[in-house]
């Protein structure tokens, strides 16, 4: 990957929403990077690594982010049951 990975803002606005940033936390992984450290999930993103680890802390609360013995995170259950939904 070359650069952070930033959902659209339709706005033109320069700062991004909350949204965006959760969405481009989970826009980072594919099959070549399924699982990512934090710091990996940070520098792909652009974000802070204080605001990845909250984000990322919330997403894995919820279920779309699940967090390894290793501390590497990847797509968590609910991220495939949302996607059976459609």
């Amino acid at each position: 990957m070359t650069g952070p990975v930033q959902a659209a803002n339709p706005a033109g606005a320069n700062r991004i929403t909350a949204a965006q940033r959760v969405l481009s936390i989970l826009a980072v992984f594919d099959i070549e990077n399924a699982a990512l450290s934090l710091s990996e999930i940070s520098r792909r993103t652009g974000l802070t690594l204080s605001t990845t680890h909250r984000l990322v802390n919330e997403l894995r609360v919820w279920g779309a982010l699940d967090r390894d013995s290793d501390g590497r995170y990847s797509t968590g259950l609910r991220i495939l049951e949302l996607g059976t939904t459609s």
